[in-house]
């Protein structure tokens, strides 16, 4: 049997034994598969199988664009390193102009400020630095780590959340992996990270996932998701919104239904760009930062 009739099999059956969308609350009818992570995210397009849900039409193209920018994001650490790499890099810039406008924009400093970070920093001139901390940057990130939310809910109970449920998410960048400022959840060593494989290809680095139980929290599922060097999140998923642990006015809460809708941009961010840059040259911290800069 060709490639292509077991693939159309596959999805048969994941439609088959799931009717429902599980980004919609189960309201919804499924009428596509949609890939979590999406291939976009894996060099060359080489995903394994495995990890791929019921969805409709509406929220599976809803998180397009949150998953070109995960994809962006996933290839600042380690960077560029060979004629393949800069040819996605190329490509992901092009999508993410047209899919995303503003982001590049709100990524890139000037060249006042790329010269004095380096300085500060470091870092060769052909080392670049971006800033990760803008509001649609974080949005689109934001929503991203929603999604493995409810996917991955789906993936260990066999469930969808429910209409009344909610998903709460922070994102980190390797920098703050590195500093410690990320929780421990997301921490190799506190539990082992799961990978998906089909044969010689596998999900390992470019997108593992954890579970656990958040002890503050009684009913709420806590998941870690890791990609490559270059991100992480910590993901807060409950049946009933009213568990999650933090005040939505702190941590946005994503609710089944909700990547049907355009996603919010109006996010507080945690830094303006202006603030991050006088940060670095001012502390001269003499560092780098791993996570906001590609060869």
């Amino acid at each position: 049997m060709g490639e292509a009739k077991k693939k159309a099999r596959r999805h048969a059956a994941i439609l088959n034994a799931e009717s429902a969308c599980i980004y919609c609350g189960g309201e919804n009818l499924a009428t596509t598969i949609d890939h979590m992570p999406p291939r976009v995210l894996f060099r060359s397009s080489q995903r394994p199988k495995g990890l791929e849900f019921p969805s409709c039409r509406a929220c599976n193209l809803g998180t397009s664009a949150a998953d070109l920018v995960a994809a962006l994001f996933a290839r600042t650490f380690p960077g560029i390193e060979n004629e393949r790499d800069d040819q996605e890099w190329a490509r992901l810039m092009r999508e993410v102009s047209r899919m995303v406008p503003g982001l590049i924009e709100e990524m890139y400093l000037s060249e006042r400020d790329m010269n004095a970070v380096r300085l500060e920093l470091s870092l060769a001139e052909n080392e670049a630095v971006f800033f990760a901390g803008g509001p649609i940057a974080w949005a689109h990130m934001t929503a991203f780590g929603a999604k493995a939310g409810f996917a991955l809910y789906h993936e260990i109970t066999g469930q969808i959340v429910s209409p009344q449920g909610g998903v709460q998410v922070r994102w980190f960048t390797n920098e703050e992996m590195l500093s410690g400022e990320a929780p421990e959840i997301l921490l190799a060593r506190n539990g082992a990270y799961q990978f998906t494989a089909q044969g010689k290809i596998t999900s390992k680095f470019e997108f593992e996932y954890k579970v656990a139980e958040a002890e503050y929290a009684p009913g709420v599922m806590l998941l870690a998701i890791k990609s490559r060097s270059a991100f992480a999140h910590a993901i807060f998923v409950a049946s009933d919104a009213k568990a999650l642990p933090f005040l939505e006015a702190d941590l946005a809460i994503f609710r089944p239904g909700d990547f049907q809708r355009p996603i919010d941009i109006n996010v507080a961010a945690p830094i303006s760009k202006k603030a991050w840059v006088n940060e670095i040259v001012s502390e001269k911290r003499g560092r780098r930062i791993r996570s906001r800069y590609f060869n």
